[in-house]
């Protein structure tokens, strides 16, 4: 009886450190960030979040798990596109962190991480209502 209980709370461990390494990484809050010349890096947690502008109206949003960014390579965006720089003006106020160009206003919330996006005129072209999340098959 007494091993059965050895091997119950063993498999009991066992299976909460499973459960416990199942969760997902979720970039919620806004710990640190910098300034890039053509965009921003925002540290949460273990992960990181860059949104560059590759032009005055296309963004490029990388996301990873992990203090890594993913390879830059991609079949949607040109090589001379993606190695592009366009130069933006930072934003930092006690809600948000974000950049500016000639056309677009991107707002990252400290809180949240929630991912806020207007063109020049105040429209809305991009509201995330959740933060990137990472689950352990996304890895």
């Amino acid at each position: 009886m007494r091993l059965q209980k050895i091997w119950m709370m063993w498999g009991l461990a066992l299976l909460s450190a499973s459960m416990a390494s199942a969760q997902p990484v979720v970039l919620g809050r806004v710990d640190s960030f910098r300034a890039l010349p053509s965009g921003i890096e925002i540290q949460s947690g273990p992960g990181l979040l860059c949104i560059r502008a590759l032009r005055d109206d296309v963004l490029r949003i990388t996301a990873s798990p992990n203090s890594t960014l993913p390879n830059e390579g991609s079949w949607a965006v040109l090589p001379e596109s993606r190695d592009s720089q366009l130069g933006v003006t930072p934003f930092s106020d006690a809600a948000f962190v974000g950049f500016d160009t000639p056309l677009l206003h991107v707002r990252v919330r400290r809180d949240s991480m929630e991912i806020h996006i207007e063109d020049a005129q105040g429209h809305t072209l991009l509201a995330s209502s959740q933060p990137v999340q990472f689950f352990p098959d996304d890895r």
